[in-house]
Formats: C-alpha cells, sequence, structure tokens
C-alpha cells in the first residue's frame, strides 16, 4: 500500500533539534563546525537554503562530496519526518552529480516523499545553485521511533 501524505497550506521554518536530532551535525545549532540547517516544509515537500563556507571544501572552491551527501540525505530525512513522524534512517542514498557546488554560492536544497509502504519510506531530493540543477539524488529510509538512542 503506498502512503504519502498530502497537505498543503504554509510552509513551516522547522527548527526542531531535539531528541534525535539534538547533536545532528547538520542540523543542531551547537555544533560549532556543522551545517546549521534550517529546513522549511509544507506538505510532502522540504526546502533547506544556506551557503557552505571554505571549512567544508573539497577541490578548490567546490564543497566535499560527503558535505553535498549529507545536504541531500538531512533535508529527506526533514522531509519524511514532517510528513509521517519518526526518525527516518537512511538505508540506501543513491547520488548523481551534473556539476560541482561551488562553495560561497547560495544553495538550495529541496526534497519531496515519493512514496512510502509500510516502516520504509522513499524520498528524492535536489540541489540548485544559481538556477542550475547540480546535484539529485533518490533515497531508501527505514522509519523508526528512537527512544533513548535505540530503534524501536
Amino acid at each position: 500500500m503506498n502512503e504519502i501524505a498530502q497537505g498543503g497550506g504554509t510552509a513551516e521554518r522547522d527548527h526542531s533539534v531535539d531528541g534525535f536530532h539534538a547533536e545532528c551535525f547538520a542540523c543542531a545549532p551547537i555544533r560549532e563546525q556543522g551545517l546549521h540547517l534550517q529546513f522549511d516544509s509544507s506538505g510532502i515537500q522540504t526546502t533547506c537554503h544556506t551557503e557552505i563556507t571554505r571549512t567544508h571544501q573539497s577541490y578548490n572552491g567546490i564543497v566535499h562530496g560527503g558535505i553535498v551527501a549529507t545536504l541531500l540525505d538531512a533535508t529527506m530525512i526533514r522531509c519524511l519526518h514532517h510528513a509521517f513522524g519518526g526518525d527516518p534512517l537512511t538505508s540506501k542514498l543513491d547520488i548523481r552529480w551534473r556539476s560541482g557546488v561551488q562553495i560561497g554560492t547560495p544553495l538550495t536544497v529541496t526534497a519531496c516523499v515519493t512514496s512510502r509502504r509500510g516502516g520504509h519510506g522513499w524520498a528524492h531530493a535536489t540541489i540548485m545553485q544559481n538556477g542550475r540543477v547540480c546535484v539529485t539524488a533518490r533515497g531508501t529510509f527505514t522509519l523508526v521511533e528512537l527512544i533513548e538512542g535505540r530503534a524501536t
């Protein structure tokens, strides 16, 4: 059975980093070298606007591939969390680069739920910069409830 939460209306700024995400490298404000991502969620879509600095650089002027993967993964996780609750854990992440993501240039990550069956969810995401798609990803996630750091 394919279950997708339909929604609409006004986007919500999601600042929550309690519990599961309290010390997250991607979104927790307490991580000095973290990404401090903030998300806007509405229905089955989540958006993140950010800019990556030289701290997370790979080749000259290019965002490190691991950071790119983190941007995509974190936005899809937040999207699934907003749509279904719980704490999605990444099972599979398939990334396709069209071009490098530039440091010091604003970027937008957009994720959308594509389906849900039982305890699994699927999403896709894109990173856009200067009006161009730089990277796309598809992810498979296990939807769990975490209690004191343990999956249930």
